[in-house]
């Protein structure tokens, strides 16, 4: 299911979302406007049988932006995110991700990114697979090889991590990466 939010995560928007509380799967298309992300996240931790969750943000103009997934339903194994022409986004954090065996991140054309933090704390021991992309927008390729070592020792070594670089990185850059055992780094 998609649900489209052009405006603000209001209430109409959010009441039907409340109808349904069954899913196991949910997909959010969330444009402009400032995004109210505790009555997004609020309303999702109400269903409690939800596996998987998609969430992408398009054209959010918050220069600063938190998703804590403490109150999505344990159940939660797969979450995707997408971070798409959100021009004024400068720092991004997600923290307390639940134990996940899937986690997949797209970051695109978010020109003035300069800060991503995952906290990975909670699914050190659950996460089977992660994937995260980055196009060349601004310097969140380089900021991703930097803390890629940091993010990889908070898993698992039998975790299956992915990086997705533009075509156009320094390729001297990402020789400090081929030593991580369970990365691997894919440029195109």
């Amino acid at each position: 299911m998609c649900i489209r939010d052009r405006v603000r995560s209001d209430e109409p928007q959010l009441n039907s979302l409340r109808s349904l509380r069954h899913l196991t799967s949910l997909t959010l298309h969330l444009h402009n406007g400032e995004l109210n992300v505790p009555n997004i996240l609020g309303v999702i931790s109400e269903m409690r049988v939800l596996r998987s969750l998609s969430i992408a943000l398009i054209r959010i103009p918050n220069e600063i932006l938190e998703l804590d997934l403490q109150t999505v339903t344990p159940f939660l194994r797969e979450f995707t995110l997408g971070i798409f022409l959100c021009e004024s986004l400068k720092t991004f954090k997600l923290v307390r991700i639940p134990m996940l065996e899937v986690l997949i991140i797209q970051c695109k054309r978010c020109h003035e990114l300069q800060n991503f933090n995952l906290d990975l704390s909670q699914a050190t021991s659950s996460l089977e697979s992660m994937i995260i992309s980055v196009d060349r927008s601004g310097d969140i390729q380089n900021q991703m090889i930097k803390t890629m070592p940091e993010i990889c020792s908070q898993v698992v070594e039998s975790c299956s991590i992915e990086l997705h670089l533009p075509s156009s990185i320094d390729k001297e850059s990402i020789n400090g990466l081929n030593s991580i055992k369970n990365l691997k780094v894919i440029v195109n």
